[in-house]
């Protein structure tokens, strides 16, 4: 490279980094790295590094990093943060050359490493350590001692993926645990956090590095406007109880229009669930095999062996043609190569995760190509209130707009993470054998991540005690009982999130299948499966299983509740769409483009645009046009009034109630005041709670479920208004 003809920032790096970037035949440093060069080189601050998938923000990080580390140190100096193991295998791949050229060696710490590779770190630490939260932990807890050793010259953080450890039990432990370890070094570690998409950047800079106090941070970020090119195509689903009269079509049509759109090349097919999955990558072989060609459509979920994954993960990165029918597993993690296209199957439910997946192709320079393939139902009168206002197709326009503004989901709102700040406890006892309350409080709370008051956090202390975890010595101290050593000894401890619980589906002693389940479950709820609706008889926690009765009340809706959480605004931009969107010519199907004004013809019909609720036979459906998480919580409120709620795809569905009768009880609900919150958080399992949940005081976790599953003053207030402006026969339609 001509150092004449690049920007002064280059400059900035160091010979040996300079050097190492000239033999990469690069000509110019990408925007990303050329705009991070200065805040990181400072060393006096945190950095967030924010751009789409792709654009070299590893490069944007280590660069400068490498520049400014210290020579001569005998110690880790930087040190690498990643949710995946993958992912710090890859990275280790992309930083190899450079790092030798640099002549430092690059340690890759995870539970697949070796013995003698551990043993080749203890007695060489320097250069670069990359590991994942549940391995720091390890090394603060196992290795206290030698943590003075292996990270005495630490002058890096690096934190890739920090968008999707920001809210998560693993987020607030690796924030927790890089506060002990500033702690221990007695001095601040400039965090450099990775980043393909945020919502807020005071957000995140305030997640980063809680109670930051005069710490600065620099957001560096190239969140340009999506450039992507959409497609969106519809097809006619025949419901079950046609099938017997109307031939199926729509998705074998589908699945020949994939075949024929990505058969040859190198795609991503991304769909809401591992059935999905598996019967669309066999239809897909299927026709491989039909038309004489060898295999090229795989399936790649979390319950496939790791050998498996891996090896379809090489194969995209090399000539042969290869596609992967997935789940959520591709949309982090390695860099699997020059993808052609991403085909997302159903609706998308959140906008960041799009934006994700889209970063996974156009890397050649090419424009990004994003189609997404939906199944409607056909427009009858005995079709699900969601399907004939087609808000799966809605949902996914909402998305795309939502893409092509820039926006991003926020944060999840505050909440104590009690678990997790259970976890930290015990392992702060253990690594110093024992700890003072105030000195607890000052490290995990005051300077730490946990938002916990003084007062609730002696409560918290009680809880652990009352469980015989910790015992109070008389020179005040706090250590661990004999119970609460077997725990923080046990080989599970270091992980302080729990994996979302699949339970298997039972009806009339029947199988059905396997759900995965991530937010509660109330007795006579409907849910969707395999395209029928049932009714939830009873959760068996401790079997893992959902006895399930067929639900002959109505259609079921065409696209279930289960899915990634949607978020208020995207439910927002769809009543936007509905009153006064344009329909997008350039990238819908002539099919979609008609659906698209059947749903807003039937949206005016049914008068949405002037009220909430809706009366049909004898179910009354309210619309707040919100998300996920506020619909679930009117569910519960007005569950707790005694009346048959449910929630499907931002509808909110009361059954067996008249207009009077409804608004009889929900006066009733109102006139008592807001119920105590552990009425409200009274049936949430133990699987959905945090990991470390059955050691925390009763009332303090009721509060923090609270926080993570309900919005309960929002919801609240939207049903006395409700009731004051929407429930007289005048302001409600019928059909």
């Amino acid at each position: 490279m001509d150092e004449q003809s690049v920007q002064s920032p280059f400059l900035l790096l160091s010979d040996k980094v300079r050097s190492w970037v000239n033999q990469q035949g690069w000509t110019t440093l990408r925007p990303i790295q050329e705009k991070s060069l200065p805040p990181v080189l400072a060393k006096d601050r945190d950095v967030i590094i924010s751009a789409a998938t792709a654009s070299g923000k590893t490069e944007a990080a280590f660069l400068p990093a490498f520049s400014a580390i210290r020579t001569g140190a005998k110690s880790t100096s930087i040190l690498y943060i990643s949710p995946l193991k993958a992912l710090i295998n890859d990275q280790r791949r992309r930083l190899l050359s450079l790092a030798e050229a640099l002549r430092l060696p690059v340690t890759a710490w995870h539970g697949d490493m070796s013995w003698e590779d551990r043993s080749a770190y203890f007695a060489d630490p320097r250069g670069v350590l990359m590991t994942t939260p549940e391995s720091l932990e390890g090394f603060l807890l196992r290795h206290t001692s030698l943590c003075y050793t292996l990270f005495n010259d630490l002058e890096y953080v690096i934190i890739d993926e920090f968008h999707s450890l920001a809210d998560s039990e693993r987020g607030f432990q690796l924030l927790s645990l890089l506060r002990r370890l500033e702690v221990m070094l007695r001095r601040t570690v400039p965090r450099i956090a990775l980043s393909a998409t945020f919502g807020s950047a005071d957000e995140m800079v305030e997640r980063l590095r809680p109670h930051r106090n005069d710490y600065p941070c620099t957001v560096v970020s190239t969140q340009d406007e999506c450039r992507a090119r959409f497609e969106v195509r519809t097809y006619l689903d025949v419901p079950p109880y046609m099938r017997k009269f109307v031939e199926e079509k729509g998705l074998e049509q589908l699945i020949q229009d994939l075949y024929r759109l990505l058969a040859g090349g190198h795609n991503l097919i991304f769909t809401n669930s591992r059935r999905r999955t598996e019967e669309i990558a066999a239809a897909l072989a299927k026709l491989c095999k039909e038309e004489g060609r060898e295999a090229e459509f795989f399936p790649h979920h979390g319950s496939l062996s790791q050998e498996f994954r891996q090896s379809l993960e090489h194969r995209l990165q090399g000539e042969k043609p290869a596609t992967a029918v997935c789940t959520m597993t591709l949309e982090l993690g390695i860099d699997i190569g020059n993808m052609d296209s991403i085909a997302q199957l159903d609706a998308p439910g959140s906008v960041a995760s799009m934006r994700q997946r889209i970063g996974r192709t156009g890397r050649r320079g090419e424009t990004p190509l994003l189609r997404i393939f939906l199944l409607e139902g056909r427009m009858n009168n005995k079709a699900a209130v969601q399907d004939r206002l087609r808000m799966g197709l809605f949902q996914t326009l909402a998305v795309l707009s939502l893409v092509k503004e820039g926006w991003n989901e926020p944060c999840a709102q505050a909440r104590p993470h009690y678990s997790t700040l259970a976890q930290q406890v015990l392992s702060v006892i253990a690594q110093y054998d024992g700890v003072r309350p105030s000195a607890l409080y000052g490290l995990l709370c005051a300077t730490g991540p946990f938002a916990v008051t003084q007062d609730d956090f002696m409560v918290f202390l009680k809880g652990l005690h009352k469980r015989e975890l910790i015992k109070r010595e008389e020179n005040s101290e706090l250590r661990l009982t004999e119970t609460g050593q077997q725990i923080v000894s046990g080989t599970d401890f270091l992980t302080a999130f729990r994996h979302a619980q699949e339970y298997t589906l039972v009806s009339n002693s029947k199988i059905l299948g396997r759900l995965p389940v991530d937010e509660p479950l109330d007795e006579g709820q409907r849910i969707i499966f395999a395209g029928r609706a049932w009714r939830v008889l009873y959760t068996d926690d401790a079997a893992m299983t959902i006895q399930l009765d067929r639900d002959t009340y109505g259609e079921a809706p065409r696209f279930g509740r289960f899915g990634m959480s949607v978020h208020d605004r995207v439910r927002q931009k769809m009543r936007e769409l509905y009153v006064k969107g344009a329909i997008p010519e350039v990238y819908c199907s002539y099919m979609a483009r008609n659906m698209m004004k059947e749903g807003r013809r039937t949206f005016l019909n049914m008068g949405l645009n002037e009220t909430p609720v809706l009366i049909s036979s004898s179910t009354i459906y309210l619309f707040p046009w919100r998300g996920d998480t506020f619909c679930r919580t009117v569910v519960v409120l007005l569950r707790l009034a005694g009346l048959a709620a449910d929630t499907m795809t931002g509808v909110v569905e009361v059954r067996d109630e008249s207009l009077h009768s409804f608004r009889t009880e929900l006066y009733d609900l109102l006139s008592g005041g807001m119920p105590d919150i552990p009425k409200i958080t009274r049936n949430i399992d133990r699987t959905l709670q945090g990991k470390f949940a059955s050691f925390v005081d009763e009332n303090l976790l009721a509060g923090d479920n609270a926080l993570r599953f309900y919005v309960v003053e929002e919801a609240w207030e939207w049903l006395k208004d409700l009731a004051d402006r929407h429930l007289s026969p005048g302001h409600v339609n019928f059909f």
